[in-house]
């Protein structure tokens, strides 16, 4: 009998963990399709479009920023943007690796790197809304810092 709730237990942690990482590749899928339409968002705002973003209209690297609640997205603060998040949201099946795959893992950071650069955000940042700048520029510092501890 102990064997059969074994296999039941370990036939149940295998399908919670297939579908863990079924949530997190269709939430990195999310976040990748977001930050390109954020991208070709920047033609029509240079051709008089005028679309301001809020503080979670920003396609964050956590997987907390993909989970719907009624088909909205939720919402998240700095405080969500923590290193474990970021790292467990863009390097999941790397961390857990034994060889880990240096050349992917610094490919990963180095693209998450350009995305949240400061410097490079200063084009968005004319979008966002003024009441939602200064949490804006908190969370892009708090992400570059963790980014560049990552790597």
């Amino acid at each position: 009998m102990k064997r059969i709730e074994k296999l039941a237990k370990e036939e149940r942690e295998r399908k919670e963990s297939e579908h863990r990482l079924r949530r997190f590749e269709q939430a990195r899928e999310e976040y990748n399709f977001r930050w390109a339409e954020l991208l070709a968002s920047l033609s029509e705002i240079r051709e008089g479009g005028d679309a301001e973003l809020a503080f979670h209209d920003i396609p964050w690297p956590v997987l907390a920023a993909y989970r719907r609640q009624r088909s909205e997205p939720k919402k998240i603060g700095v405080e969500d943007l923590s290193a474990e998040a970021v790292s467990s949201f863009l390097l999941p099946e790397l961390r857990s690796e034994v060889g880990n795959n240096k050349k992917d893992k610094k490919d990963r950071l180095r693209d998450a790197i350009r995305r949240f650069h400061p410097d490079k955000f200063e084009r968005f940042i004319n979008r966002v809304k003024k009441e939602d700048r200064a949490m804006v520029l908190d969370g892009i510092g708090q992400v570059s810092r963790v980014l560049n501890s990552l790597l």
